[in-house]
């Protein structure tokens, strides 16, 4: 698993070359999947810059999110990496809520994360015991912030690079309602 797609994010750019996608996607979940042509998306961006911008700064947000996981599977323990990307999903989902479901089952976690289900169901019990979070069934709250994020050296720059965190709206989020009306729908 490359990367992990929620709702309101753009699931490729290659509509802006005209290029075919160069990776299947797969949903996990029932999805609701807008199309849109460069002719579409030139023409919304020529009546509104604030399109053009908002693709640019989610196709940035989305460079440095494969970035940052990169760098987590490659040089971080098992802690470091569900605490980051807990927090990262957290932020992603809805910056100031810290309760939401999880979106995968332990052993597609472990699938991104590059670690056994095992090892994921371990690293959720060694998270609870130092009560950071808690979980019920699908539901985790994220009780100590903090101490995750210092557990798994998280910032959310990455996430937010022009300050976004405060206002609680992504980049994606910013796309999807300045495109909403744009593409054409299918599910």
């Amino acid at each position: 698993m490359v990367s992990l797609l929620l709702p309101g994010d753009v699931c490729d750019f290659a509509f802006l070359t005209g290029r075919v996608a160069r990776l299947p996607l797969t949903a996990l979940s029932p999805v609701a999947v807008w199309t849109l042509s460069i002719e579409t998306f030139l023409s919304a961006g020529h009546a509104c810059h604030s399109v053009i911008s908002a693709v640019l700064a989610a196709m940035e947000t989305d460079h440095a999110i494969v970035e940052e996981h990169l760098i987590t599977i490659g040089s971080l323990s098992a802690i470091e990496r569900l605490s980051r990307w807990l927090l990262e999903l957290q932020f992603r989902l809805d910056p100031v809520n810290p309760t939401f479901d999880l979106p995968l089952s332990q052993a597609r976690i472990g699938e991104y994360l590059c670690l056994s289900s095992v090892h994921v169901n371990r690293t959720f019990q060694a998270l609870r015991r130092l009560q950071v979070i808690e979980t019920r069934g699908k539901r985790l709250s994220i009780i100590e912030p903090e101490r995750l994020a210092a557990i798994g050296s998280f910032s959310s720059a990455y996430l937010a690079p022009d300050d976004q965190a405060h206002s609680g709206r992504s980049h994606q989020a910013a796309v999807a309602s300045s495109l909403g009306v744009l593409g054409s729908r299918q599910a």
